[in-house]
Parts: C-alpha cells; structure tokens; sequence
C-alpha cells in the first residue's frame, strides 16, 4: 500500500480576454491531438508509435503529447468498462425476459405481451451481440463533444438552435472545452507544463508552458496571477511545499 498522498483542487481563476483567448488555442490543439490519436488507435496502432510524428505534425513538446495520451487512454478506458458494464445489465435484463416470456407462454389471453416481450429482447439481444463483438475487437465509440449535443442538430428548433451554424458553434466549443496538463512527484513544482509559484499573498502564478505552435505568437510561456482557493488553501500549500506529496 503506497503513503503518498494525492491531492486534487480545484478553481476558476478570473481571465483577462488575452489569456482566456490563448487557453482556448491551447484546448483546441490539444483536443485536435487527442481526436487524431484516437483515429490512429481506431486503426490499429499504438500511441506510442505516433510520438514522433506528432510532435512534428501538431508542434507539441514530448509532456504535452504525453499529457494528450494519457487523456485519451483515460477515456477509451472508461468506454471499455462502460461496454463490460452494459454487458452485464443486457444479460440481466435479458434472463428476466426469458422468465417472464416462460409465464406468459402458458397464458393464451397474454399474446399480445408475449409478442412484445419476444421483440424486446431480440432487439436487447441483438445489442448484446454487438455490444460483446465490440470488446472481443477492443473497439469502442467515442463521441467527442458528447452524443446528446451531437444528436441537437438533428432537431435544432426542439434543442433550442436557429441554424445549423450555431449549432456547428456551440459543438466546436463543447469539443475543446478542456484539456489535460500531465505532471510527475519528480517534476518542479510537480508539473514541468504548469508550474505554481507561491506569491507573498498567498495567491498563486501559474506558468503555463505554451506548444511550440503557438510560441512564435504568444512567446514561450502564459503566466495566470491571483489564483487562489477559497478552502483548503493550507493544505494545497503545504502540498506544494513537500516534494514528496503530490
């Protein structure tokens, strides 16, 4: 059993335009990487085996792409464990129908639900077929951006959309919404990508090392002032303080 201890906090740091505006540069980079990596891996390959060429491909250094790897391992993961699960409900689903398909057998009067209870689960046992197909391949169905605002734009006065257009907008924005900075207990600071630096306040800079794709325009590093948490704020200090926690 490991002692070390991990810590997770979490804020929303006030932004000025410039730096909001380079963050969403970064997610959109980033997500672009780890949607390309997810195609390779569709295909057959390992992400391993394209470390070279995306660092030449997207201008990212080795942590960032490590960082985008380790993003979507995480996810393809969790879909994995996700199909084991739906697997286990459809079979469970499935033995109760049987059990009620044998009652309503020896009744003549229930046809009609006997009828439904046999189409239901042809169509549960077709998914479960396809559902155990997709393991056996280890092949999973992601969605980047989320299946339910991909579907809206299939009925976008009903989820609220004028056009296709600002549906196409909000959907690209749900997309590179986020990304994911990998750090190391080895590492200064714990994070060589993002580094905090304590202030006399108390607040927190963070240095945000920015891909080589976008230094030429924004410089090499974007620092975010003034963060803080609003609880736990001794705990998360002393935990930047020792190198052995992370």
């Amino acid at each position: 059993m490991s002692d070390t201890i991990t810590l997770t906090y979490q804020t929303r740091p006030f932004l000025e335009d410039t730096a909001s505006g380079i963050l969403s540069e970064c997610a959109s980079l980033f997500n672009a990487v780890e949607r390309s990596l997810y195609a390779e891996m569709a295909r057959g390959k390992t992400t391993a085996s394209c470390k070279n060429s995306f660092l030449k491909k997207y201008r990212i250094t080795a942590r960032q792409f490590n960082a985008c790897r380790v993003s979507i391992e995480g996810k393809v993961a969790a879909c994995q464990a996700g199909q084991e699960l739906a697997v286990a409900i459809l079979k469970q689903q499935i033995e109760s129908l049987n059990k009620q398909i044998l009652q309503f057998e020896k009744k003549p009067s229930k046809h009609s639900i006997l009828h439904q209870k046999k189409r239901r689960k042809g169509i549960l046992s077709t998914r479960l077929v396809r559902l155990e197909n997709d393991i056996k391949q280890r092949r999973v169905h992601l969605c980047f951006g989320g299946k339910k605002l991909f579907r809206a734009q299939f009925h976008l006065e009903k989820n609220k959309f004028s056009s296709h257009q600002e549906w196409k907008a909000v959907w690209e924005s749900q997309r590179n919404s986020e990304f994911f900075v990998l750090g190391s207990k080895d590492e200064t600071g714990g994070n060589q990508t993002c580094t905090a630096k304590i202030e006399p306040d108390g607040k927190l800079t963070l240095r945000l090392r920015l891909p080589d794709a976008l230094i030429e325009k924004y410089g090499k590093y974007l620092e975010i002032k003034n963060v803080y948490f609003k609880y736990g704020s001794e705990a998360l200090l002393s935990a930047l303080n020792n190198p052995d926690r992370q």
